[in-house]
């Protein structure tokens, strides 16, 4: 056989080879130079999905935190102008504990489930739960009035024992807070990431 025909019947396989290889390599470069953008557009809402989190939380954490609410509660009846009871101060207290806001945790817990991780998701998931906890510890859902019980000293056992469920629950809740954001996906941390928004916002 010629010889420059058995070689270009050698080369041919190898040339074939290359070039689909070549395109293979080519279609993997345009596939991550698309995906590039995508992957930084859907980081970005992670981190701003996790910065609303956060926030809604720790201003559900400010609203209902009991000392702060004793303090309203204390100006509220002093401003009456009327005598007042410990058991009435307990009660507001529980009260003004009991109108924090829970709504916007749970929303932006919905769109920390939709970025996801499903890790982070459910670390979302249990600081809801503590949330909603504190709003139950602080429910005194008819415990007060002279119908129910005429022993003031069983009303105030009760609302103080309403009181420290109130301060147990607020102490979980933070707890819960503070594991959400010590939460590593990418392997940085879901804290890190929120600050990355808020400081570029």
């Amino acid at each position: 056989m010629d010889p420059a025909v058995t070689a270009s019947l050698i080369s041919a396989p190898v040339t074939v080879v290359a070039a689909v290889a070549a395109f293979a390599a080519g279609r993997a470069q345009a596939r991550g130079a698309h995906r590039g953008p995508v992957d930084a557009v859907r980081r970005q809402h992670q981190r701003d999905a996790y910065a609303a989190f956060h926030a809604a939380a720790q201003a559900f954490v400010d609203a209902s935190e009991w000392y702060y609410n004793s303090g309203r509660a204390t100006e509220r009846l002093e401003s009456t102008g009327q005598h007042f009871t410990i058991v009435d101060w307990l009660i507001l207290s529980l009260d003004l504990v009991h109108e924090a806001p829970l709504t916007p945790v749970l929303q932006t817990k919905s769109v920390v489930e939709l970025e996801g991780p499903d890790e982070v998701a459910e670390a979302a998931a249990t600081v809801v739960e503590a949330a909603a906890g504190v709003l139950s510890a602080a429910r005194h859902g008819g415990f007060y009035g002279p119908s129910l019980d005429p022993d003031p000293m069983a009303i105030r056992d009760a609302a103080e024992d309403r009181r420290d469920g109130c301060r147990t629950a607020h102490a979980e809740l933070n707890t819960k807070i503070s594991s959400f954001l010590r939460i590593r996906p990418r392997g940085t941390s879901v804290q890190r990431l929120a600050l990355r928004t808020i400081m570029v916002g």
